[in-house]
């Protein structure tokens, strides 16, 4: 038992220098010692996860995954981020299974980040935002694989601008919803209208934009040829 214990409390030592680390790299800080072990709680929980996941991957060669700036944060500030919101009513546009004609078999691999298509991760900070971002990310992919420069879009104009739409700023939205709003207006870049990630921040957009959206489709949910024959 002895034994045990000290493997223990050298585990213990050495998920908090691991910690310690950790903080360091994202700048991170906590005021009281109360804070920092409940944080530290959690730090440990998400490794071990990170561990185990990762050690299953290794035998079944699937996705790994790794620590991020997220990994002390509790449930209900990780929720804050997923903003997705499927409004009641919204009829998706979505594509038949099958359509991509052109892509009778996708091929085994396709990494559009090797093709210069996908702009560096981004970051929305603490704001339910993440369908714009999922927005910009697919017009940044076709922006370029249509014969432009590689340009990062303004996410801060969809949480800002598009609201009459349907969507909700930093209270979540919807991608069809933000698409809409670019048929019909002109997509700032990053630089232009950089982001803020705000609860309720005024629209900006001067109308130099530099992209619209003619036409968009959905993938049908749980159809994974679909999938693939979309990201061929």
């Amino acid at each position: 038992m002895k034994f045990a214990s000290l493997i223990g409390l050298a585990a213990a030592h050495e998920i908090e220098q691991e910690y310690i680390g950790y903080l360091a790299q994202h700048g991170k800080s906590y005021g009281t010692e109360e804070e920092y072990q409940f944080r530290l709680a959690i730090y440990a929980r998400k490794a071990e996860q990170v561990r185990q996941w990762n050690a299953k991957a290794a035998l079944d060669g699937t996705s790994t995954i790794g620590i991020n700036h997220m990994a002390d944060w509790t449930d209900s500030e990780y929720k804050k981020l997923l903003g997705y919101r499927n409004r009641v009513g919204s009829v998706r546009n979505e594509i038949p299974s099958g359509v991509y004609g052109e892509v009778p078999k996708a091929p085994e691999s396709v990494d559009w980040r090797e093709k210069g298509a996908v702009t560096p991760v981004k970051n929305q900070g603490m704001c339910g935002s993440c369908w714009a971002f999922s927005t910009t990310g697919a017009m940044e992919g076709r922006y370029q694989i249509a014969g432009n420069n590689l340009t990062a879009f303004s996410e801060e104009q969809f949480v800002d601008c598009s609201s009459s739409f349907g969507n909700a700023a930093c209270n979540g939205g919807l991608m069809d919803d933000a698409f809409k709003y670019a048929e019909t207006n002109k997509i700032e870049t990053e630089a232009q209208y950089p982001y803020k990630g705000m609860l309720h921040g005024d629209c900006k957009a001067t109308g130099e934009g530099v992209a619209t959206v003619k036409s968009y489709v959905d993938v049908p949910v749980n159809d994974p040829q679909a999938l693939m024959n979309a990201v061929a």
